[in-house]
């Protein structure tokens, strides 16, 4: 076992191509995780609802603040369309799907099913079944309910910020591999 994780490693580290992916494996090995820090005077059980309403109601005050600003002058609103009418999205074939898939950043989120580089690993056996997910979800023009879950993570904005105030953190939602893969699909054919 100890022999097969040095061969492992080895290989990511020669196979690295940047600086950051080769610090990105040095920090994993040596356990060294970046985490944002949590504000400390808000008990740990409190802290998801704490960021739940702050950032919600950040979001809620955003879009009060568009509705009464945002108004389309009469002049754009008076001119036909000239665009190109589009129609229905179109069936993508493996070959595109794969495509998009071995050019994507391979991150994994917790909501993945299997680790995504597993799934690049045996993509030559799941790409038909791929294939055909993406192709239903365009032809039903429905988009998978598996697919609009997000973990939600409070990043501080600057490290020199305070972490016990709430603004000071930005909300990143972290999506499964497989919606990310549909959303580029969709914006292809957009």
């Amino acid at each position: 076992m100890h022999q097969a994780k040095i061969s492992f490693y080895s290989t990511k580290i020669l196979a690295s191509n940047t600086s950051r992916q080769l610090f990105s494996i040095t920090n994993s090995l040596l356990g060294k995780v970046k985490s944002s820090p949590l504000p400390s005077s808000i008990p740990l059980s409190e802290l998801p609802q704490r960021f739940s309403d702050f950032f919600h109601s950040k979001v809620t005050s955003i879009r009060r603040s568009l509705d009464s600003t945002t108004i389309t002058p009469p002049s754009v609103l008076d001119q036909p369309f000239c665009g190109t009418v589009w129609g229905a999205f179109q069936s993508i074939s493996e070959d595109e799907v794969k495509k998009i898939l071995t050019q994507s950043t391979i991150k994994t989120c917790e909501l993945d099913p299997l680790p995504t580089s597993f799934l690049t690993h045996c993509l030559d056996d799941l790409l038909p079944h791929l294939t055909s997910i993406i192709n239903d979800s365009l032809h039903s023009g429905l988009f998978p309910s598996a697919f609009k879950s997000a973990i939600v993570k409070p990043l501080l904005k600057k490290t020199t910020l305070n972490p016990e105030i709430l603004k000071n953190y930005r909300p990143v939602s972290n999506l499964s591999f497989l919606s990310k893969i549909l959303e580029k699909v969709v914006l292809r054919q957009l």
